[in-house]
């Protein structure tokens, strides 16, 4: 294992300076807008700490093995957390069987009263796991000196069953009292996850288990793929929003624009640039210049793509009643705006040495089907 710990004069164990918790809902986590408070837990006011120590590692069945070999150390009394995502944490069946559990969830969270007319119109469902989490969040098993004091992910689905709660945001609110946090790489090393989740490493302790993977998770974490198939089902939507005129035009329009531009450099046979062949698939290589000027010359300048992001933003959030088009391809449209915010960091973000491959897959009956990937050169 590799080992690296934030820069900090504190040492484990002293106090430390007043000021925002490590997690920025109490202890380590951004505040998610629909908290414990909500489901009717009480907060607890935010007291001075030690620096929490976090060990991230590749995959969930390896962080289950790291709490294993913790729990064979002196150390069965230090607080632990595990965080991990809503799939591998979710208990409600009906999202499981969904597939799409993150957007059904949100979904659901929204929906504070699963009768009304509005929710059934939307047929979006309501969770009780969600609206229990505090049963879960107070059972004397997992609290300080209770049975599961130091819990993997198994044992708090364990408990959340028994409790009716939901498991993956009691984690994060566990987390905020937790002086050991273990979770998947991402979490650490993807800055967008890492935003959103609301970690912060300044005066942490920073463990990263199997460190020589770290190369190839930071290139992947800054990198993007996105299919012609999800480029042209996230315009058939926009195409159906324009041809109802309605109010969010405007956003529509700006993304729309940055659609077709991707579309054209996957399309565009006559650029010149590096191809590669191989036999289940050929490439053109964009170097970072190359995907510059080829944007520029389509009139993609930072404001465009700004536009762009804020739209795509804007009806990511927004209630889409009057397009089940657009709820249908909510998830292309996630990838996409995943897609644009990495090319905004390379093309307008400085010098960063990257390049934009354009793939297409030779099947065995000769069909095609395009990949564009924008990643981070070795």
């Amino acid at each position: 294992a590799a080992a690296a710990a934030a820069s900090s004069s504190k040492a484990k164990g002293a106090p430390v300076q007043s000021g925002p918790a490590p997690l920025a809902g109490g202890g380590g986590h951004a505040s998610d807008p629909h908290t414990v408070a909500e489901a009717g837990a009480v907060d607890s006011p935010q007291l001075a700490r030690t620096p929490i120590i976090f060990i991230a590692s590749r995959t969930h069945s390896q962080i289950a093995q790291l709490m294993g070999e913790l729990h064979a150390t002196a150390y069965t009394h230090v607080r632990t957390c595990v965080l991990g995502s809503r799939e591998k944490l979710c208990l409600n069946s009906a999202f499981l069987q969904r597939g799409n559990v993150d957007e059904l969830c949100r979904q659901a969270r929204k929906n504070r009263n699963g009768n009304s007319r509005k929710a059934k119109k939307k047929k979006v469902e309501k969770c009780n796991y969600f609206y229990h989490m505090s049963s879960l969040l107070h059972s004397p098993n997992i609290q300080p000196g209770g049975r599961l004091r130091q819990w993997d992910i198994e044992d708090l689905k364990e408990e959340g069953r028994r409790m009716g709660g939901c498991p993956y945001y009691v984690s994060r609110e566990l987390a905020d009292s937790a002086e050991v946090v273990f979770m998947p790489y991402s979490y650490i090393i993807d800055p967008l996850v890492r935003e959103s989740v609301g970690i912060s490493l300044e005066g942490n302790a920073v463990i990263i288990d199997e460190g020589h993977n770290i190369e190839d998770v930071c290139r992947a974490a800054v990198s993007s793929d996105i299919t012609m198939g999800s480029l042209s089902a996230v315009r058939s939507a926009l195409q159906g929003l324009e041809e109802m005129k309605l109010p969010e035009a405007e956003h529509v329009s700006a993304v729309k624009f940055l659609v077709d531009a991707f579309i054209k450099l996957a399309s565009d046979e006559q650029v010149s640039v590096r191809k590669e062949k191989g036999f289940e698939a050929e490439s053109r290589i964009f170097t970072g210049s190359q995907t510059r000027g080829y944007f520029d010359r389509l009139g993609v300048t930072p404001e465009r793509l700004q536009k762009g992001v804020h739209g795509l933003n804007f009806l990511l959030n927004e209630d889409r009643e009057k397009s089940r088009a657009l709820e249908n391809a909510r998830a292309k449209l996630q990838l996409l705006s995943r897609t644009m915010l990495a090319l905004g960091h390379f093309l307008f973000g400085g010098e960063a040495d990257f390049q934009t491959v354009v793939s297409r897959s030779l099947q065995a009956t000769r069909r095609r089907t395009g990949v564009i990937t924008t990643e981070v050169e070795a």
